[in-house]
């Protein structure tokens, strides 16, 4: 393993000194090579939906009806209200620019708002997360 040499401020010094003198682990370097394990598992995530939003735009519009549309969409969605409150739920800038998440039960609807409309641009179960 290579040796590092890195500066902390310090109210992230005295963080990583906590999480040791609680014993939630045995050192610092112990500390961050486990938060830089689950942020490289959060990027797999983030890397993703990426991909499963940039294939939603890139595969068009759908030949089923405003009627069908309506049904699944009422369906899946379950009562969340993003057509009332659109800008009420989370900006995942961090993930796709302009793009917003709705979390119903065990699924994540990303959405963006163009021209005063919602489009709804993928739903993602909480199983298809097991990456």
């Amino acid at each position: 393993m290579s040796r590092q040499s890195i500066s902390f401020t310090k109210p992230n010094d005295e963080w990583l000194k906590a999480q040791v003198d609680n014993e939630e682990y045995s050192s610092k370097s112990e500390l961050v090579n486990d938060l830089i394990r689950q942020a490289r598992k959060q990027q797999v995530q983030i890397d993703w939906i990426r991909t499963k939003l940039d294939q939603s735009e890139r595969s068009g519009f759908t030949d089923d009806t405003k009627e069908q549309i309506l049904k699944e969409s009422k369906s899946l969605l379950n009562g969340c209200p993003i057509a009332q409150r659109p800008y009420s739920f989370e900006s995942v800038d961090d993930i796709k620019k302009g793009y917003r998440r709705c979390v119903c039960g065990a699924d994540s609807i990303y959405y963006r708002i163009h021209d005063g409309s919602v489009e709804i641009m993928a739903i993602i179960g909480r199983q298809e997360l097991k990456i």
